[in-house]
């Protein structure tokens, strides 16, 4: 079995092309879909407050992928409770639960 494991995104749409010349049964991504920034905050002297942009196209992207190549996906620490829903409506999310995937022989 081929699995191809993927992290922090940040909704960058990679060349997902050239992952799939290695034929894998399945692509894991662990979370952080969500491009996160920095920002001086007007509160606080030397203090900055992260700035997060919930856009869920990345999401989308990853079920259309999934009609050729299983993909599974679980939240990370830059999603918040809006991109959470979008993911478990997708049907990609897997956190807190048993998937079986393949049968075994």
């Amino acid at each position: 079995m081929r699995l191809i494991g993927l992290t922090d995104l940040h909704n960058r749409i990679i060349n997902f092309d050239k992952l799939l010349r290695y034929k894998p049964d399945a692509i894991l991504i662990s979370g952080d879909f969500t491009k996160c920034s920095f920002a001086k905050s007007a509160n606080q002297n030397d203090s900055f407050e992260v700035i997060t942009e919930q856009d869920t196209r990345i999401i989308d992207f990853l079920e259309n992928l999934n009609n050729k190549i299983k993909v599974f996906i679980i939240p990370g620490n830059w999603e918040n409770l809006d991109t959470i829903q979008k993911m478990n409506e997708s049907g990609l999310n897997i956190d807190e639960k048993l998937v079986k995937f393949h049968d075994t022989i």
